[in-house]
């Protein structure tokens, strides 16, 4: 049987954020994006500095996602402002003018999850999650 997208989406939410967990904590600690305060690495949370829900063509970019606390990602909107200077610094200049560049072609464009992408990009998470852990 053939899985619905939106049971698609839920998957690649679950394994790609999995990833982001395991890519960004020390051991039983991580770093938060944007405050910089150390935090158990088990209640971060996978926070987007291009908003999920606004920017579905960086749901799942891994340049897009990393761990936050839960004061930053829920409270203070991704705390952006703090947000972008530690990106730049951990992913580079080149690699955030892309991201924002997807975003920009975006905006004008028409972009739909299809099956195919989706379960490619389950297999993409899994195999860099058993890479990291």
């Amino acid at each position: 049987m053939t899985q619905s997208i939106p049971n698609l989406l839920k998957e690649v939410k679950k394994v790609c954020h999995a990833y982001i967990k395991a890519r960004d904590r020390q051991g039983n600690y991580a770093i938060c994006i944007s405050c910089q305060n150390t935090f158990m690495a088990d209640i971060m949370q996978a926070g987007h500095f291009f908003k999920s829900e606004l920017y579905s063509c960086v749901r799942f970019n891994e340049n897009n996602i990393n761990l936050q606390c839960e004061h930053c990602n829920c409270f203070e909107e991704g705390n952006l402002s703090m947000y972008e200077p530690n990106l730049i610094k951990k992913i580079g200049l080149e690699s955030f003018i892309e991201l924002q560049d997807t975003v920009d072609a975006y905006k004008r464009s028409f972009f739909k999850w299809d099956r195919s992408s989706l379960i490619e990009i389950i297999e993409y998470y899994k195999t860099k999650l058993k890479e990291v852990c």
